[in-house]
């Protein structure tokens, strides 16, 4: 049966039916507006953040990358055609491509993803990546309401997806058949990644034509799939090296009355500081499991700043400044490999922390202070 939908507008009434439509017409459509990808239901928050269209990688070229909020990864390919063979395809290009990013850090999914889509002639003018220099400067265009915190859980939780290859795979189509379904079942139920059937419908009549993405199959229970955030017990049992353990929890404890907190994610956690000229607190550290695969390339004990954060915050420059000055001066503090709006600053681990670790609190102690009578 003909689905119909009622199209009002400024008091104009018409009826718009279901008609068939290329399939490559319906792609180019939501290639344009992605927004049209009904992420809500999957269980994401939006809006989705493009991130590649026809973007090259070592399997192929990937019709549409994008990024919700919290940090999960989509990975949209359009089926061409009707027939079995074409769904196949499409599957097992997402799986390709999947297999292309697999293992990636956020930095290079950045820089062979994002960067020459956010750079590229199919980037259209006023989307959020259109000329942006990193990741981070595109998410606080595209949610602008976005806090540090939330960011840091976003890049959080998409460096643990390229770790584990858990992406969320979809695949849209004018129509889908009962074994395309039934497979798309079978792989969201043995394997790690996530799967979805988005069908793109098109209505026409006398007032103009209409798209709707509808999703067709969607995974059971998201929320109870989904990863936990870490608490401070749980980050600090697993690290091996007892003097490490014991000093880093002492470096977390100490500042504690004097304003610092610290937030924790999936796998890391932030070190904060109050500052007098914004609601939220400025992130000045961070702690990280020893594995080149975090955000920013983090590991173990990280003070510092993110450029981004301190930008909007010009009361705490030159403090600071000071601060890392002071950190410099530690033995054995080890610069971090910063590019884009990565974070700055300097790394201590189970090395360089314990003999370190009175200086390592009186350089947070004199920033606290330093913030709260700046000059």
């Amino acid at each position: 049966m003909t689905r119909k939908i009622l199209f009002e507008h400024e008091g104009r009434r018409a009826i718009l039916e279901e008609a068939p439509a290329p399939e490559i017409e319906l792609q180019e459509v939501v290639k344009r507006d992605p927004e049209l990808l009904p992420i809500e239901d999957f269980g994401m928050a939006g809006p989705l953040l493009v991130i590649g269209r026809e973007t090259p990688l070592p399997s192929g070229a990937v019709d549409l990358a994008g990024l919700s909020r919290a940090g999960d990864l989509l990975l949209v390919e359009f089926k061409i055609g009707p027939a079995n063979p074409d769904f196949r395809h499409a599957t097992s290009q997402l799986l390709d491509y999947g297999s292309d990013l697999w293992g990636m850090s956020v930095e290079d999914l950045e820089r062979t993803v994002a960067l020459p889509y956010f750079h590229g002639r199919l980037c259209p003018e006023g989307s959020p990546g259109h000329r942006a220099g990193s990741l981070e400067e595109a998410a606080r265009r595209a949610w602008p309401d976005a806090s540090d915190d939330d960011l840091a859980a976003c890049w959080d939780r998409l460096a643990g997806a390229l770790r584990s290859g858990a992406f969320h795979y979809v695949v849209a189509a004018q129509r889908f058949t009962e074994p395309a379904l039934r497979t798309i079942s079978y792989l969201e139920e043995t394997s790690r990644a996530s799967f979805y059937a988005v069908e793109l419908v098109r209505f026409t009549g006398p007032a103009g034509t209409a798209t709707e993405a509808r999703t067709v199959y969607r995974p059971e229970a998201r929320a109870a799939r989904g990863a936990q955030r870490i608490d401070e017990e749980a980050f600090l049992g697993r690290i091996e090296d007892p003097g490490f353990r014991s000093s880093l929890e002492r470096v977390l404890d100490a500042p504690r009355h004097l304003g610092y907190r610290v937030e924790w994610g999936l796998r890391s956690g932030a070190i904060k500081v109050p500052t007098p000229d914004h609601p939220d607190p400025l992130s000045v550290g961070w702690v990280s499991y020893d594995s080149r695969g975090n955000w920013g390339r983090l590991r173990n004990l990280t003070l510092g700043y993110l450029p981004s954060s301190l930008g909007i915050r010009p009361s705490a420059k030159e403090p600071v400044d000071r601060y890392l000055e002071a950190l410099s001066a530690i033995p054995g503090a080890r610069p971090v490999e910063a590019s884009g709006d990565t974070p700055r600053g300097y790394e201590f681990d189970r090395a360089t922390l314990p003999p370190n670790e009175t200086a390592v609190v009186s350089c947070l102690a004199q920033l606290a202070h330093d913030l709260q009578a700046p000059g």
